[in-house]
């Protein structure tokens, strides 16, 4: 894309979010105004105050290759806003890359029914590609809800931000929950890539409350996928891959202010029908408790479940990430 079409593509999209923000200020005064109602006849209703929030995260994985993301942004009490987010990216042989998006962000929570989306554009190396991500979720009644997620973004691999090759993935959620302690959660989609490769792929979790009054669970998770183009060096892209885990998750208040969450799993793994092996991941958080007005969150990731993506044939391949995040209501 042009430096011309670029500036135009930006000036218009900052343009959007300056539209939305002044609907959100002219909204605001009005929602503040209807609130106490709007809460009696939707008592699910979550409180639009506007809000400031804030997320970074860092990876790092056996390949060498680490990505570090920083986002801010605001939403206003009608549900829209806007977010930044810078992007930095190092691997071996001195090679890096750097990338700014700027996205207009929607949000809303009510008792049947949950919104997240976002569109936008994010400037990677030397391509720009249009951004952003859909999740729909429809209660259908009090057990069982059913989604849509869609998301669109540049493939974080070397090859993949040299060459621009961007993801589309569109994905069917189904959760519905069989008892109070015993609930299931799937995803059937499949994953478009502009290289030409497609990636059908389904995953499952069974989740069992062993102690609920301890906030001990444990849980089975299921994946396979397929690539139409396997192997292209692009980046990491098998034939076909299948995984099975079983896990253990603890959550408990360490203090009025300060809940802990620990996870971990273990299981195997089949690459194109004939190369298993032992996968294993762990994760392990602090962060706010649900009812706090600010939320937080700190967590720590390592797991194998993936490949290299210089050397599908890699067996000793890891991936740790740091992360957190800041939701600051503005009443």
């Amino acid at each position: 894309m042009g430096n011309q079409v670029r500036k135009k593509f930006v000036g218009g999209l900052c343009l959007l979010c300056a539209v939305i923000a002044s609907a959100g200020a002219e909204e605001q005064q009005q929602e503040q105004q209807q609130e106490q109602q709007q809460e009696q006849q939707q008592p699910g209703l979550r409180d639009p105050a506007p809000e400031f929030h804030a997320r970074w995260m860092f990876s790092h994985d056996t390949d060498q290759f680490n990505e570090n993301i920083v986002a801010a942004g605001y939403r206003f009490a009608n549900g829209f806003g806007v977010d930044a987010l810078a992007t930095y990216y190092r691997a071996p042989d001195n090679w890096s890359a750097n990338g700014q998006g700027l996205r207009a962000t929607y949000a809303r929570k009510i008792t049947e029914r949950e919104i997240n989306a976002s569109l936008g554009v994010h400037d990677v190396g030397s391509h720009q590609l249009l951004a952003g991500n859909l999740d729909y979720l429809e209660r259908l009644n009090r057990d069982s809800a059913i989604g849509l997620s869609l998301e669109r973004d540049i493939v974080d691999s070397v090859k993949g931000i040299d060459k621009g090759i961007t993801y589309t993935a569109l994905m069917l959620v189904l959760e519905h929950q069989f008892t109070p302690r015993f609930g299931v959660g799937a995803a059937a989609g499949t994953t478009f890539f502009s290289d030409s490769n497609s990636r059908p792929i389904i995953r499952m979790r069974w989740n069992y409350d062993l102690l609920p009054d301890d906030g001990l669970s444990t849980y089975l998770k299921l994946r396979y996928y397929e690539n139409t183009r396997s192997y292209q060096g692009n980046y990491y892209a098998p034939d076909s891959l299948g995984d099975a885990s079983l896990g253990l998750a603890w959550r408990t208040a360490l203090s009025d202010n300060i809940v802990l969450l620990a996870e971990g799993d273990a299981g195997r793994q089949e690459v194109d029908h004939n190369d298993r092996s032992s996968v294993w991941s762990g994760r392990l958080s602090l962060q706010s408790p649900r009812r706090s007005d600010i939320q937080w969150k700190i967590a720590l990731e390592v797991s194998n479940y993936a490949g290299s993506q210089f050397d599908p044939t890699a067996t000793n391949y890891r991936y740790y990430s740091l992360g957190a995040y800041l939701v600051v209501p503005l009443r």
